[in-house]
């Protein structure tokens, strides 16, 4: 997996009042421990970040595995898509994002990842640090994502802006 230095990571739906199932552990590590994960690399390398509350939720905090920073990018949107009512393809654009990396409540990922293939982004979705991830993300590998796993998507991270600084001395 190879991420642009423009790889947005789209946190949909990590907040309390969400309802999902008994917490989900992979490989000793849980999903909210994965989903951390990602946020604080993308942080790390200054990649872009945003976080999206879904309507009838709006007023519930966020889960502490997917709290926004002061200054970061939080949207509401008022379905269960990202995209739904919210902004996100005009903030998108106006960064130049060509690649996506959602993660969050599986419920609201499957329909942001669907909109966003709509759109034209290269998408893909971290299975490890969804909840719940078996059949919805094997239904989307097939159609709309690459679908990967955590470490995939902290190696991609790694490298996208590594890639743009290598870049940047070469012209110099």
């Amino acid at each position: 997996m190879r991420l642009p230095a423009d790889g947005t990571l789209i946190v949909v739906g990590a907040q309390e009042a969400i309802e999902r199932p008994c917490p989900s552990v992979r490989d000793g590590r849980s999903v909210e421990a994965n989903l951390a994960s990602l946020i604080a690399a993308w942080r790390k390398e200054g990649l872009p970040v945003v976080h999206v509350r879904l309507d009838g939720a709006s007023e519930s905090p966020f889960e502490a595995c997917g709290a926004p920073l002061q200054g970061e990018t939080v949207i509401d949107a008022s379905a269960e898509s990202a995209f739904a009512g919210s902004g996100l393809e005009g903030l998108l654009d106006d960064a130049g994002a060509t690649t996506l990396v959602l993660c969050g409540a599986l419920n609201a990922v499957e329909p942001t990842a669907r909109d966003a293939g709509d759109l034209g982004y290269q998408i893909f979705i971290p299975f490890d640090a969804c909840w719940p991830a078996a059949s919805a993300a094997a239904r989307l590998s097939r159609e709309t994502a690459a679908v990967v796993d955590t470490a995939a998507a902290l190696n991609a991270a790694a490298t996208a802006k590594m890639l743009e600084r290598r870049e940047s001395e070469r012209k110099r």
